[in-house]
């Protein structure tokens, strides 16, 4: 899907009145006209099992699976008069009284690829020993996982405060990427997972007992 992306609604102007007494209208938006949000996700796999006889049957499942994000968004950090902005040179140029109804925003430029892909191949037998059945599933599954995340944020000033009093929304220029209020923020998370597992559910007359392992290797 895509679509824009709206944020969250300020304690100021929604819970509490803002300090004119009014409220903020219900169609308010705190990012910019271009916010943009779109995500993509494939996917792919398989079900397979096969039975040699009344004893051994065979099962894989195999899994692929991938999902990517973009998304650009101006969002609220708070009104001014929020100690959370004590560092905003926007804010610090306003008046005291207009610090309450001046909301201090800050962006995001985001791309980000996730992708997982796992498989669980089991063997299932049946056999008995005395007056005990025996249905015993031993398997070994695999899984990988990649999340590759590139984002540039804008920190403190990086967009124009916005007056909840007559909110306007404009475009804003994600491309400008200012160095000297933001940056970038790239991080690449990888996993590996395998694991062994065995159980056995043996039964007796009416009395039923499941006993299991499993063991896994990750890093």
């Amino acid at each position: 899907p895509e679509t824009g992306y709206y944020g969250w609604l300020p304690k100021e102007g929604t819970v509490e009145p803002l300090p004119n007494g009014k409220r903020l209208p219900t169609d308010f938006n705190e990012g910019a006209k271009n916010n943009t949000y779109s995500r993509n996700e494939k996917m792919v796999g398989y079900s397979f099992d096969h039975e040699f006889n009344d004893t051994f049957t065979v099962r894989q499942n195999l899994r692929f699976a991938e999902n990517k994000t973009s998304q650009n968004s101006v969002y609220g950090y708070g009104v001014c008069s929020d100690p959370a902005n004590a560092y905003s040179k926007q804010c610090a140029a306003l008046a005291p009284a207009d610090k309450g109804h001046y909301l201090a925003r800050k962006y995001v430029v985001d791309d980000e690829k996730l992708q997982n892909f796992s498989v669980d191949t089991q063997l299932q037998s049946k056999f008995a020993t005395g007056d005990i059945d025996h249905t015993l599933l031993t398997g070994v599954d695999f899984m990988r996982m990649r999340n590759d995340i590139n984002a540039w944020f804008g920190y403190d000033d990086s967009v124009p405060l916005l007056n909840l009093y007559n909110p306007v929304n404009t475009d804003f220029d994600f491309n400008a990427k200012d160095p000297a209020n933001s940056g970038p923020y790239r991080i690449l998370n990888k996993q590996k997972q395998t694991g062994v597992y065995v159980q056995d559910q043996a039964q007796w007359d009416k009395v039923l007992v499941t006993l299991g392992g499993r063991y896994d290797w990750a890093e």
